[in-house]
């Protein structure tokens, strides 16, 4: 009897002594805090980059933390990294990321020590198309048979960090204009 409470107060004794080693080599036990869901802006070239500390909401805990665009449904386990590229094409639909801290223990695998969380990153785009080239104003005398001129002029070019989807002109070159002033307006528009 006395032989094997020896025993279990060693076994208890070792397994205490590996925990507390544990603890004391690697620090406390990972936690993973995601700050709630929230929007990110593209920036002019119609990227962002999400790094762990946009999703780490500061009271997490580990040596280690990574993210990872998590894909549903899910058919294999995301690679973790320390950043996540967003593009244009994530407009629209919000990207879900995951957080991930782990003790740094070993290889990062599903017997880890690690714990994760998750949060939801609508990407928008707020930079507005640009017009470039257009025409100084232009003053033209009528054609010699009318009261009218048919006038010329190079189109400008519209450009966007997601895309022209529409880029209209409420006249085109070669249009036939009536005497007095007229207003050319082009108008581009993005994909969102």
């Amino acid at each position: 009897m006395v032989k094997k409470l020896l025993k279990k107060k060693l076994a208890f004794f070792i397994i205490s002594a590996f925990f507390l080693w544990h603890n004391f080599s690697y620090g406390q036990p990972p936690a993973a805090n995601c700050v709630g869901e929230f929007s990110v802006s593209l920036d002019s070239s119609g990227n962002y980059t999400l790094n762990v500390s946009d999703i780490d909401d500061g009271t997490s805990v580990g040596p280690e933390f990574y993210i990872a665009r998590i894909v549903e449904p899910l058919t294999s386990i995301p690679t973790p990294v320390t950043q996540v590229e967003l593009t244009c094409a994530d407009i629209g639909t919000p990207v879900l990321v995951g957080f991930l801290a782990w003790d740094g223990v070993g290889t990062l695998s599903i017997i880890s020590n690690f714990v994760y969380c998750t949060v939801l990153v609508t990407v928008t785009d707020d930079d507005n198309p640009t017009i470039a080239g257009c025409p100084s104003n232009i003053s033209q005398g009528t054609d010699a048979t009318g009261c009218n001129a048919v006038v010329t002029w190079t189109v400008p070019t519209a450009a966007d960090n997601c895309g022209v989807t529409s880029f209209t002109s409420t006249h085109n070159p070669g249009s036939t204009f009536s005497i007095g002033t007229t207003t050319v307006t082009y108008t581009a528009t993005d994909a969102i």
